[in-house]
Order: structure tokens, then sequence, then C-alpha cells
């Protein structure tokens, strides 16, 4: 199994580094959540696993459906859902005439990202024609 770095952060605010043996970076995060710790970045160890380097497929998300995922969002988030589980409901919505292919896609990426403690800015290399200003 790959080893991973990790920078983190504990219940008081300090700041913590260390590497542990994880399946993958999504799976690193949960067993540092699962300490009580506060992963703020995880990356390959030295030698260790390679990079995730995959493009994205199929149709660019539209302006239209940025601004329906990013409404969706700003909804759940004000009635306290919070931003994992409001991805989740956006990734597992069924097909329909409002959900489109695109934004379940972005949603579940930028889910997967956020679990696994990627900097917010790798998605944007997935998603280029979103607007990140």
């Amino acid at each position: 199994m790959p080893t991973f770095a990790y920078s983190a952060r504990d219940n008081a605010g300090a700041p913590l580094n260390g590497t542990l043996v994880a399946e993958s970076a999504a799976h690193a995060g949960q067993m540092i959540r699962a300490e009580g710790k506060y992963p703020t970045s995880i990356r390959p160890a030295a030698g260790g696993a390679e990079p995730d380097r995959t493009r994205p497929r199929g149709k660019r998300m539209s302006r239209k459906d940025l601004i329906h995922v990013g409404t969706q969002l700003a909804i759940m988030i004000d009635t306290g859902v919070t931003l994992s589980e409001a991805l989740e409901c956006i990734a597992r919505k069924p097909k329909s005439r409002t959900s489109r292919k695109s934004s379940r896609r972005f949603a579940r990426t930028f889910r997967r990202d956020l679990i696994s403690a990627r900097p917010c800015r790798s998605i944007r290399g997935r998603f280029p024609n979103c607007s990140w200003r």
C-alpha cells in the first residue's frame, strides 16, 4: 500500500505533520479524522504513490449548470447541511431536467477532493471552464 505524507491540525489548532500507509488519499483522510485531527493536506510521500493525474471526461459544465449547483449548495449549507453531505446529495440526484451529468460529476469530484483533503485548486484543472475568481 502507498505511503502518504500529511499536514493536519489538532483540536487546539496546533499544526501536525506525519506519514501513514493507506489504500488511497481518501482513506488516509478518513484515518486522520478518526484520530480527531483535521487534515489540511495529504500527498503521496517521497517515493510513494503517483499523484492522481486524471482528466475530465465528457461534456464541460455550462455556466447555467454551475450557477444551478452553486445555488443548490448555498441553500443546503444555509439550512445546516454540511458541504460534504450537500455535494453527495447533488452527486446522487436522479437524472432529471434540472440535474445534468456534468453537475453530478462536478459534485462527486469536488466531494472526493474535499474528503481526501486535496486543495480546492486541484479541481480547477478538471473543470477549466468554471469561473474561479
